[in-house]
């Protein structure tokens, strides 16, 4: 698919009276051509404010709900454990509340994937981005998410069950056009700051997300 266009397909087998499978003719290697392009294809870069906002809002929204889950079913590592009484030393004090979950998972998710994106702002070099150089970009007169990327960051991160959508995060970081991201946003917005009033926006498209799945839900 690209953009919502069917670009390639195969199909491997169809079901045949009875309930039974018939192998396609040709269909293995169809599928398997269908694979190898999926694994080999560049990802899609970015170039505007608005679609890397609803990417990153779309994949912190699934982390957080990937957290929630780990508490609620108290299968949270000792990391993130860990992370929730350090946010409620810190920030708010009564976050390591049971009731204060998903605001926990809020913040957690949010810090990550901002995180990333301030240290994919400093990355001299963006197609070597990886989540191991972000915690060297984190500027250092922020010593809470310095140390917090410092952790994350490394192989720990590797147990948890929404490591590989961290991945994604970084890899379409390192498949954004940052200097048109940034320079779109400034020109439109007219603020000097772009790094710091994107997260506005960034924020905007998680409130979204959460107000259509509400919509969706209560209308089932």
């Amino acid at each position: 698919m690209s953009d919502g266009d069917l670009r390639q397909e195969a199909r491997l087998a169809h079901i045949r009276s009875g309930s039974k499978l018939k192998v396609e003719k040709g269909g293995v290697k169809g599928v398997e051509k269908v694979l190898r392009n999926f694994l080999f294809h560049k990802p899609q870069g970015i170039s505007t404010p608005k679609d890397l906002a609803e990417r990153m809002a779309c994949l912190t929204h699934i982390i957080r709900d990937i957290i929630i889950a780990a508490f609620e079913t108290r299968c949270a590592s000792m990391l993130l454990q860990g992370w929730r009484d350090a946010f409620a030393k810190v920030l708010i004090a009564d976050l390591n509340l049971p009731e204060k979950t998903p605001d926990f998972a809020d913040m957690f998710a949010q810090t990550l994937a901002y995180g990333l994106f301030t240290a994919r702002v400093m990355d001299p070099v963006p197609g070597t981005f990886t989540r191991q150089e972000a915690q060297y970009l984190i500027p250092k007169s922020n010593p809470f998410l310095r140390d917090f990327f410092i952790q994350i960051t490394g192989p720990q991160l590797d147990d948890e069950p929404f490591a590989s959508f961290v991945d994604d995060l970084v890899l379409m970081l390192a498949n954004t056009d940052m200097a048109a991201v940034l320079d779109d946003f400034g020109r439109r917005t007219k603020r000097k700051d772009p790094v710091v009033h994107f997260y506005e926006t960034f924020l905007n498209e998680i409130i979204l997300i959460r107000s259509e799945i509400s919509v969706s839900y209560n209308s089932q």
